[in-house]
C-alpha cells in the first residue's frame, strides 16, 4: 500500500471518466475530496471522479447493458442475490468482484485475472498484484475468499453457455 501511495504523489492526472479493460485490476473507493476511486492496472495508477460502482455501470454501458440488468439477471440465474459478481464487460470478458455491498461507500472491485492473488494477514484479505504491489483490504480472508469463488462461478457460467450456443446453430450461418 505504500508504493501506491507513493505513486499517487507523483500523478498529477485526475481522470473524469474510466472504463474498465483488460489491465484493471483494482478499484479502490478514495476518501479524497478530488477523485472517489483508485484505479490500479497492470502498469498504471489512475485517481478518478467516478466512484467504483460508477465506474462499473459505465463500463457495462460501454458493452451495450446496464449495471441493475446484468446484476439482476447474474443474482437471479446463479442464486447470488448479495455481493453478486459482475461481467462488466461481455466483449472483452472481463469479470469483477465487489469486496462488500456494492451500496457502502468503502466497497472496492478486484477483477479476475491471474495476476491478482489472494493471500491472508491476520484477519484481513490482502491482494498481491503482480507479485509486486500488495494491497490490505478492509475485509476479511473469508469474505475475500468467498467473493473471488462467487466471481469464478459467474465466469464458468459463461463461459459454459457461450460454448452451448455454437452447438445449436445450423451451419450455414
Amino acid at each position: 500500500m505504500e508504493q501506491l501511495r507513493q505513486q499517487l504523489k507523483n500523478e498529477k492526472n485526475i481522470l473524469d471518466h474510466y472504463i474498465a479493460n483488460k489491465n484493471t485490476r483494482l478499484i479502490i473507493q478514495a476518501l479524497h475530496m478530488e477523485y472517489e476511486s483508485i484505479v490500479l492496472e497492470k502498469e498504471n495508477v489512475y485517481c478518478v471522479v467516478q466512484t467504483p460502482l460508477n465506474i462499473n455501470k459505465a463500463t457495462c454501458e460501454e458493452d451495450w447493458t446496464t449495471y441493475e440488468g446484468r446484476k439482476k439477471i447474474i443474482a437471479k440465474r446463479l442464486n447470488l442475490p448479495h455481493k453478486t459478481p459482475m461481467m462488466v464487460s461481455q466483449k472483452n470478458k472481463i469479470f469483477a468482484y465487489p469486496t462488500l455491498s456494492p451500496k457502502k461507500s468503502n466497497c472496492s472491485w478486484v477483477f479476475l485475472h491471474i495476476a491478482v492473488e489472494t493471500r491472508k494477514e491476520g484477519k484481513h484479505g490482502v491482494l498481491l498484484i503482480h507479485d509486486q504491489m500488495k494491497v490490505k483490504l478492509d475485509v476479511s480472508y473469508y469474505i475475500l475468499q468467498a467473493q473471488l469463488e462467487k466471481a469464478l462461478i459467474l465466469r464458468h457460467a459463461v463461459q459454459g453457455n457461450e460454448k452451448n450456443i455454437y452447438k445449436n446453430m445450423p451451419f450455414d450461418m
